[in-house]
């Protein structure tokens, strides 16, 4: 019989290469109220989708014509002769025009066949995706100084995209390969929000680097940079990660988040709210959970 390995500090037998703990360990409270949120969070999210994906051809149209004539009539409101504000114009016009031909043809007994409607989604889904990057992230809605410009914008291309998802056989293999990988490690999906946030951080300091990348500025660009790789490369290895490992990693994205986030949500760039603010604050909670994810999971 070969000799048992012998427990850590806690008692507890723990896997040598993956830090995991094995079958004889109970999870501690901690460690379940974690996963609880995690799986509310996720629920809510898959509730909020779901009802978008449930309604008809006709209905998610309407949706979004309804979400672009909000955008369009902020964008025009606010209009003043620049090229940015021209375009996020077009943003609303061009949607909501398309969405209307669409949904009148149905009205009169004409529905689309499958091809034409997976053609317009894919368009509507492109159209939005740069909408938001430019109008949001560099353009008049890059904070909610205009409100309704910058949440409807999302909301259009949030529509649009369980559009394009919901036909598209490609992007429905990319989701369930995604949700897949996400499933696979208890850590990935606060690991991938952080990507994400980090990712949204950096965009959103870009605009301010343009008359100086220097001071308070240049540190809220490094703390994105540094983050949005930092989690990448943990969500890339995954299970090889040991738990001590994400115990420190969590521990310096903390730190990290805490002065990013106090600097650049007090000072400067994300004082006002903003994708920057919303990614900062969002990056740091997640840190947060997960050092305690890592902290409880003996």
């Amino acid at each position: 019989m070969p000799p048992l390995e012998p427990p850590n500090a806690h008692g507890a037998v723990h896997d040598v290469e993956l830090g995991s703990p094995t079958q004889s360990d109970e999870p501690s409270p901690a460690f379940l109220h974690a996963q609880e949120a995690q799986q509310r969070l996720g629920e809510a999210t898959q509730a909020a989708v779901g009802s978008l994906k449930s309604m008809s051809k006709r209905e998610q149209l309407l949706a979004l014509a309804v979400c672009s004539m909000v955008e369009l009539i902020m964008a025009a409101q606010i209009y003043y002769d620049r090229p940015i504000t021209a375009y996020e114009i077009s943003l609303g016009a061009v949607s909501m025009t398309i969405c209307a031909l669409l949904v009148g043809k149905d009205v009169r007994g004409q529905p689309l066949d499958d091809d034409k409607h997976a053609k317009a989604t894919a368009f509507l889904f492109a159209w939005w995706l740069a909408g938001v990057v430019v109008a949001t992230f560099f353009g008049d809605f890059s904070t909610l100084a205009y409100a309704n410009g910058f949440f409807f914008t999302w909301l259009s291309f949030i529509v649009s995209a369980v559009m394009y998802f919901n036909v598209s056989s490609f992007a429905q293999v990319a989701g369930a390969s995604l949700s897949d990988k996400l499933s696979s490690n208890k850590y990935a999906s606060l690991l991938f929000a952080l990507v994400i946030a980090s990712a949204v951080s950096v965009g959103s300091a870009i605009r301010p680097c343009h008359t100086g990348c220097s001071g308070l500025v240049g540190f809220a660009l490094a703390v994105g940079i540094v983050s949005l790789l930092q989690t990448a490369v943990l969500l890339a290895l995954g299970a090889r990660v040991s738990n001590a490992t994400m115990r420190g990693n969590a521990l310096f994205l903390v730190a990290w988040w805490s002065a990013g986030a106090g600097t650049a949500t007090f000072n400067t760039p994300f004082v006002a709210a903003s994708n920057g603010y919303f990614a900062a604050v969002a990056a740091l909670f997640c840190s947060v959970g997960l050092l305690r994810l890592a902290i409880h999971d003996e």
